[in-house]
C-alpha cells in the first residue's frame, strides 16, 4: 500500500495494485481499475516512484527469503536453488 494525500490533506492508503491510470490534470487523478478515482496532491512521478519504492521493498522482502514459510531449509535444498 501506498501513502497519498486528497486535495483536503487527507491522508489514506491505497492498494497499488489497484492502479490504472495516474493523469495530470493538472491536480493528480489516480484512476483506479475498479472506475473509482482520487484526486490526489502528489504529483504523478511522485505516485509512480511512492509505487516502485513500495515494489522494490515487497521484492526484497521476498528475495531475502521471508515469504511467510517458517520450515528451515536444509543445505541440500538451499545448494539446488
Amino acid at each position: 500500500m501506498i501513502e497519498l494525500t486528497q486535495l483536503d490533506g487527507t491522508q489514506f492508503s491505497l492498494n497499488e495494485h489497484l492502479i490504472e491510470v495516474v493523469l495530470n490534470i493538472p491536480e493528480t487523478k489516480v484512476l483506479l481499475t475498479n472506475g473509482k478515482y482520487y484526486l490526489v496532491q502528489e504529483s504523478r512521478s511522485e505516485v509512480d516512484r511512492r509505487v516502485l519504492e513500495y515494489e522494490r521493498k515487497v521484492y526484497n522482502w521476498h528475495s531475502a527469503g521471508k515469504t511467510g514459510d517458517s520450515r528451515k531449509r536444509s543445505s541440500r535444498e538451499e545448494e539446488t536453488s
